[in-house]
């Protein structure tokens, strides 16, 4: 019984949001499918202009929409209430044109009342981002500036810097670091500074086999070894002293 109810709730939901417009009426060029898995109901629907997909696993619902060419363009989440069903987040994407990437994006959370714009490089990479506080349930263009991030990569795509800047009473700035070892290679080690200290050190001596060091205060460390995606000991130091091994 349970299970017919949330069948009939995902149809309505469909009719609702999926079928709402006249394009996405079956047509010589039009395409529906529905799909039923366990805890999973998918519905999909493609024309020449556009895709949509909305599915649900009981306890939300989801439609996502999709352009000619297969970018996702937006997706909108909703808590499966029955009647009283309500907007949980939206993301919109925008892209340049014959681009692959999107070039920035907004998502709106509203259950927590929290506005992101991200910006993206051209290979897709997160650029920045700009997190603001919703501050009127009914005007979301009434925001404040929460935190501010920017990302710096190298040649590799790999990131060489995070640098967040939080607003409140006073502005606080955090600049995290990625110093590899070994540029080029998939497994390359690095070390990690938080507002220039160093905070973590990964080694590597061959491809599957690393040493991962977590540096803490008054000179105290721990450094475990690992193989095969494996721990195989940790060991404590103080003052360059190893005072346990586990």
């Amino acid at each position: 019984m349970n299970k017919l109810l949330g069948l009939s709730i995902f149809f309505i939901f469909c009719y609702s949001f999926l079928f709402a417009s006249d394009k996405y009426l079956l047509t010589e060029c039009g395409e529906s499918r529905l799909h039923i898995f366990e805890n999973e109901q998918v519905a999909v629907l493609s024309s020449e202009e556009d895709s949509i997909l909305a599915s649900s696993d009981g306890k939300y619902f989801s439609r996502s929409e999709y352009d000619k060419k297969h970018k996702l363009i937006s997706k909108i989440l909703w808590e499966n209430k029955g009647e009283d069903s309500v907007i949980v987040s939206r993301l919109d994407y925008n892209y340049n044109e014959n681009m692959s990437f999107p070039k920035d994006s907004t998502f709106i959370n509203y259950k927590n009342m929290e506005l992101v714009k991200t910006t993206f490089t051209q290979n897709g990479l997160t650029e920045s981002e700009k997190i603001y506080i919703l501050l009127d349930k009914t005007d979301f263009n009434i925001t404040q500036l929460k935190t501010e991030i920017h990302y710096e990569y190298n040649t590799d795509s790999l990131i060489t810097q995070k640098t967040i800047y939080t607003y409140n009473n006073n502005l606080k700035t955090k600049t995290e670091k990625y110093v590899y070892q070994t540029p080029g290679k998939d497994y390359a080690g690095y070390d990690y500074y938080v507002n220039e200290k160093l905070q973590r050190s990964i080694v590597y001596s061959s491809e599957n086999e690393y040493t991962d060091t977590s540096y803490f205060s008054n000179n105290q460390y721990v450094v475990a070894s690992y193989s095969g995606g494996r721990l195989l000991k940790e060991e404590f130091f103080s003052n360059s002293k190893n005072i346990d091994r586990r």
